[in-house]
């Protein structure tokens, strides 16, 4: 549904901006185009002026690049989480967490190597890392060991209380200390 959306976001930005297009090239008289000559013969016989027809372009090549912009900007909020508080705002990049949590991880004496991602739901965050750990170590306690640290660690020092999970996936198990 969501790709559905997008695809059709992105065809009514198409449209729009070709049609400003042409009728801002219409207004200058630089086309020589039947099927725009026509659109705009009808769009004449409504009754409507050339100075009219240039600010309807302008008007449709303006509210795509606006909606555009839009586009970008909510990207830009999804990437970090928004803490609002009586003195102002605090945004943390989903980005400096995950940092916080790889280095978090990696204080653990068995674990040899980690990557983590961050995924935001409101302002909750879902934890998901990617663990390498030293052998001989029961696999599961340390799972279960670094989990209930990082979500401390993230609720104590970063201020995040609402962490919906934290995953961890094994993917390997490392035979040298990596230094």
């Amino acid at each position: 549904m969501n790709r559905v959306t997008s695809v059709l976001k992105a065809l009514l930005f198409c449209i729009s901006f070709l049609l400003g297009l042409f009728l801002i090239l219409e207004f200058f008289t630089f086309t020589d185009w039947k099927f725009v000559s026509r659109f705009i013969a009808d769009l004449q016989a409504a009754k409507m002026e050339r100075s009219f027809l240039g600010i309807t372009g302008i008007v449709f090549i303006l509210m795509p690049l606006i909606i555009f912009y839009g586009w970008f900007r909510r990207k830009k909020d999804s990437q970090s989480l928004l803490f609002i508080n009586h003195r102002g705002n605090i945004r943390i990049s989903l980005a400096s967490i995950s940092q916080f949590v790889d280095s978090r991880v990696l204080e653990h004496q068995h674990a040899a190597a980690c990557n983590s991602r961050i995924m935001k739901r409101s302002n909750s965050i879902f934890i998901s890392i990617e663990l390498k750990v030293h052998p001989l170590t029961n696999v599961q306690e340390i799972c279960e060991e670094i989990q209930e640290q990082i979500r401390n660690a993230v609720e104590e020092f970063l201020g995040i209380e609402d962490v919906i999970g934290v995953s961890v996936r094994v993917s390997g198990i490392v035979t040298e200390r990596i230094l």
